[in-house]
């Protein structure tokens, strides 16, 4: 057998991964998908359950950054009712969400786009309400990625990592942005870096992002690791 490329991820050489109850094919230069990111998709999960059990609409769900698509594709696999739309900048994590969700049998489903959110917002989307936006952004200081572990410096996305000056760029357009995509009482759901949740709820707490009720959640380790917001109710109505 040939020798595999030097310090490669397992995960790489192996060329498909299990998550959550999937099995998912992974190929450089897309993230390999974290074990702690599992906490997400189950999260996202419980949320959408109860609107899923209504039956009252398909419930709809939006992925910022989708990788190798795993979040909304657990997701999808877990709850039948729910359609999706993911995005991502990169056209190799497009591309390869579009393969997991035909190996998976929920194109049907889902809506995968290039784009990227910027300040502009994301135009793909515009005018489209959800339920659920969940993101798992790039979250890591330029300055710290030069600390990163050789396997991740040489095969992983650096853009889908860096999260500019202090890890959190992209999460602060996602806080101005996700109220407009959000259905009343929706949620936006956010994976982070150790430490980083206390500052974006704090973010949270500043006027006119839309957004309330934030709550902070643990990964498995008990690390606090993902934050959750609501869109605020119309006047008069409650959740």
């Amino acid at each position: 057998m040939a020798s595999s490329p030097r310090r490669m991820p397992v995960q790489y050489i192996v060329g498909e991964w299990e998550f959550c109850d999937v099995t998912v094919s992974v190929r450089p230069p897309v993230l390999v998908p974290r074990p702690e990111t599992e906490r997400l998709a189950l999260l996202a999960a419980d949320r959408l359950r109860p609107l899923a059990a209504a039956g009252e609409r398909s419930p709809r769900l939006l992925e910022v950054g989708c990788g190798s698509g795993v979040i909304t594709l657990a997701v999808l696999h877990w709850l039948k009712q729910v359609s999706a739309v993911a995005v991502d900048p990169s056209e190799a994590a497009c591309l390869l969400t579009e393969e997991n969700a035909a190996r998976l049998g929920v194109s049907e489903r889902l809506h995968v786009h290039r784009a990227a959110l910027t300040d502009a917002g994301l135009p793909c989307v515009e005018g489209q309400q959800f339920d659920m936006v969940v993101s798992n952004p790039p979250y890591v200081p330029t300055a710290d990625l030069r600390r990163l572990q050789p396997e991740i410096l040489l095969y992983e996305d650096r853009a889908a990592l860096d999260g500019g000056r202090d890890g959190l760029a992209l999460v602060r357009r996602l806080l101005r942005r996700s109220a407009g995509w959000l259905r009343p009482g929706g949620r936006l759901l956010l994976e982070l870096g150790v430490g980083q949740p206390e500052t974006v709820v704090a973010l949270l707490s500043e006027p006119g992002t839309g957004l309330t009720r934030p709550q902070v959640h643990r990964d498995f380790t008990g690390r606090e690791r993902f934050v959750e917001a609501q869109r605020e109710q119309e006047r008069g109505r409650e959740e």
